[in-house]
């Protein structure tokens, strides 16, 4: 379901993206915003987690700082079968890495 929507989300923001191009720059700035609208699906889609991360300047978590959690987060990955995924904490004035 939460593909279902992202792609609709995705289509409305090309479709609204494609019309815009079209108000200012008719069929020629249709085509350009309709590859723009591409190009950023295609990062939003596929890199949206490494840029949150990246914007609150997250750190992965080791071992030594957030060990309940690594076994927490082991524990379910394992009972699912899962592979290992990496997590990562935001650090901050009240919880400093």
């Amino acid at each position: 379901m939460e593909a279902v929507k992202t792609v609709v989300l995705l289509t409305l923001m090309t479709l609204l993206m494609v019309w815009v191009g079209g108000i200012f720059g008719g069929q020629s700035g249709m085509l350009i915003a309709l590859a723009i609208a591409g190009v950023m699906n295609f990062f939003s889609y596929f890199y949206s987690d490494k840029l949150v991360l990246r914007h609150y300047h997250a750190v992965e978590v080791d071992e030594l700082r957030l060990w309940s959690a690594k076994q927490l987060a082991g524990g379910m990955l394992w009972s699912i079968a899962a592979p290992k995924q990496a997590l990562s904490g935001i650090c901050d004035r009240i919880r400093p890495c």
